[in-house]
């Protein structure tokens, strides 16, 4: 988890100018700037807390601790599908009968990820001297696992049919669009299948936790 902390650090610094050029007003705000801060910051969040897990003891911030990582982890999957799906949506020209079905079932996406929250219940256990969490994941997590996969899957094909209209335009943003976005759907898609089936074959309680990253096990040391 360090790795991935460190990584992504890096990663923040190296393009912090973007984010600098937006505070500082030298860039026009838009909207869709709020989804990508959220997203980003969220995830830092959630790397920062689960570094933090070895180093934390306190047995009253049990569930605090869970719900406001998990909060965060929900706001991650939620504002980075969010902003794939706008650029599907911007590639169809923002035409109703691509917008309305994918708001819909972005709807349903962010239903699932409230659930995922509200379902999560933690205690303190004395012998193992660390916060359990006794959240579902035979139940809600696979739910959002396949409904990620099949958005995602949706999204990748209308983003395909989208930009093989263009194909004869052999723009450079077509060729970026290729070559940056349908990547990551694929990726995306296939990396999540993994997670998926290890979940649905509850092999057994460390397999699940391995196997989700939608779902946060920290055990505070006593």
């Amino acid at each position: 988890m360090d790795l991935c902390l460190g990584i992504y650090l890096w990663e923040l610094v190296v393009t912090f100018d973007f984010d600098w050029s937006i505070l500082t007003r030298q860039r026009k705000f838009i909207w869709t700037m709020a989804l990508w801060f959220l997203c980003r910051y969220s995830l830092l969040v959630v790397l920062v807390s689960l570094a933090a897990v070895p180093y934390l003891s306190a047995q009253d911030n049990c569930s605090a601790f869970y719900v406001i990582v998990q909060a965060c982890v929900e706001l991650v999957i939620v504002t980075s599908t969010s902003l794939l799906m706008l650029r599907t949506i911007a590639i169809w020209g923002r035409r109703p009968a691509v917008y309305i079905p994918l708001l819909s079932l972005l709807l349903g996406q962010v239903a699932i990820c409230l659930l995922d929250v509200s379902t999560l219940v933690t205690y303190w256990d004395p012998v193992l001297g660390g916060c359990i969490m006794t959240h579902s994941v035979a139940s809600t997590t696979p739910l959002l696992y396949v409904y990620t996969i099949v958005l995602n899957a949706i999204v990748l094909a209308l983003t395909t049919a989208g930009l093989l209209t263009h194909l004869k335009a052999r723009s450079k943003i077509v060729t970026m669009l290729f070559t940056d976005g349908l990547v990551y759907f694929i990726v995306a898609t296939f990396s999540s299948l993994v997670p998926t089936v290890f979940i649905f074959l509850n092999l057994n309680e460390i397999f699940n936790y391995m196997h989700c990253s939608s779902q946060l096990r920290p055990v505070f040391p006593s």
